[in-house]
Order: C-alpha cells, then structure tokens, then sequence
C-alpha cells in the first residue's frame, strides 16, 4: 500500500514529467499514453519495493504480459518509462 508521502512523491514526479514532456517534440498520441503509464509504472514501483520484490522496468513489463495487457500497450508502457528516465536525467534525478 502505498503511504501519502510516497503518493506525493510520485504526484510531483509525475506533474513535473508532464510539463517537461509537453516541451517536447513528441508525437501527440506518446503525449497522451505516456502520463498515465509513468505514473501506474510509479506506483507499482513503490508497492514492489515496499514488498522487497523486482521493481524493474522488465519486471514490470512481464507482469503486464501475464495479465493478459496487449503487446501494443506494454511496448507504450516501456516507451514511456524510457521518456521518464530522460526525464529524471534532465531534472537530475537519475
């Protein structure tokens, strides 16, 4: 479960990588999916490291496959993870 300082934390990640990927030169459906994907990718970030379990990017995208999630949506999810680390670079978080 995740605590209020940890969904404040990913609040403001996720409003930050917002602006900054409104500044970019992404195409418009990648400016659509990519939000909500950085922020549910956060979120079970949290809840795997609160359990001690995988928190990887790989990790994540396995689990989605199991779930039945279509191969499009997880490539999108990984494509937004990848925005979210040059995101977290520029703001020198990562």
């Amino acid at each position: 479960m995740i605590n209020s300082d940890d969904s404040a934390a990913i609040g403001a990640t996720a409003a930050g990588f917002i602006v900054w990927l409104a500044r970019q030169n992404a195409p418009h459906e990648q400016r659509e999916y990519s939000p909500a994907n950085v922020e549910q990718f956060l979120r079970w970030r949290c809840d795997q490291q609160a359990n001690g379990s995988a928190d990887d990017e790989d990790s994540y995208a396995a689990q989605l496959e199991q779930q039945g999630v279509p191969e499009v949506r997880v490539a999108e999810a990984r494509s937004a993870i990848a925005l979210l680390r040059q995101y977290l670079r520029s703001a020198g978080e990562g």
